[in-house]
């Protein structure tokens, strides 16, 4: 059978990533997926190549065009980074982009439909600002515009305009497109001021967590992991054996850690040794894939 050939839209892409990182000087990643997102076996993501913003866009935009031609599907980070292959926190670097994801936001600078009647809308701020206040925004967004109140970490990937959708329940690959927003750029306290502040038990600010105590068992894994730990307190044939185990490959983080985490609390781990797991094991705190599909 021969290759699916998309054609890709690079004035939509361009407009995308033109907006969202101005003339700012960074690294940016692209990645893709090789088949349908959503097949039996899900495909994994894989990352094509980090560029050099903005000296490198045109060849970051002929790369896209390629993949987009090859599979359809093909994302970028939210966030700029200050090197190449390192799509982790610790090295994002100052940004413009705030997404809010699955919700169709007014006044949104531009949104980007993903799938049939499925949004993620983009405010672009005037200047670049760290990770935590663009998080802390986008997650008020979420919580106020009835977006996925996951979809707000600055490490997500997300879908670039122009490119396709190919999960299989749409039927025909689904043509990723720019909607007109209202083009403006906002400052940080405009975006602060416009959503208020999330509380109750998943508040703003930092988890009531004793990180002393998980640092702790971190220093301990030998005796969570050994054979009269973590083997012995969940069967052999559940998800959270098999990935602390090795025995099952989960290329998406997000997924991996959910599945985890869910198995120690159902055998009664306490949440400071689940922290130091998830911690060690499970690649936390490093790039998430929500809200990439």
């Amino acid at each position: 059978m021969a290759s699916p050939a998309y054609t890709f839209d690079r004035a939509q892409a361009a407009h995308q990533l033109d907006t969202a990182f101005s003339s700012d000087r960074c690294v940016l990643e692209i990645t893709y997926i090789a088949g349908a997102p959503d097949a039996e076996h899900k495909p994994a993501m894989q990352t094509k190549g980090c560029y050099f913003w903005p000296i490198q866009r045109e060849t970051m935009l002929k790369t896209v065009e390629e993949l987009t031609a090859a599979h359809g599907n093909v994302y970028v980070c939210v966030s700029p980074f200050d090197r190449t292959f390192h799509r982790e926190k610790r090295y994002v670097k100052p940004g413009r982009a705030i997404v809010v994801d699955d919700a169709l936001v007014d006044g949104c600078t531009f949104a980007i439909e993903t799938s049939p009647n499925n949004f993620q809308s983009w405010f672009i701020l005037n200047r670049p600002a760290d990770a935590a206040t663009r998080e802390q925004i986008a997650r008020r967004a979420a919580y106020a515009s009835g977006g996925d109140r996951g979809g707000w970490d600055c490490t997500q990937l997300v879908r670039i305009a122009g490119t396709y959708n190919t999960k299989q329940k749409y039927g025909e690959p689904f043509a990723v497109r720019l909607v007109a927003g209202s083009s403006k750029i906002y400052s940080t306290d405009e975006l602060l001021d416009r959503w208020p502040a999330v509380v109750g038990p998943r508040a703003e600010g930092d988890t009531d967590l004793d990180w002393s105590n998980v640092a702790l068992q971190c220093g301990n894994l030998d005796r969570l992991l050994n054979p009269d730990g973590m083997p012995r307190r969940t069967k052999p044939g559940t998800f959270t054996h098999r990935v602390l185990t090795g025995d099952a490959v989960v290329p998406d983080r997000s997924v991996r850690r959910y599945m985890v985490c869910k198995g120690l609390v159902r055998v009664g781990y306490p949440d400071d040794e689940i922290a130091a797991i998830l911690q060690t094991l499970c690649d936390y705190g490093h790039s998430k894939e929500k809200g990439a599909d």
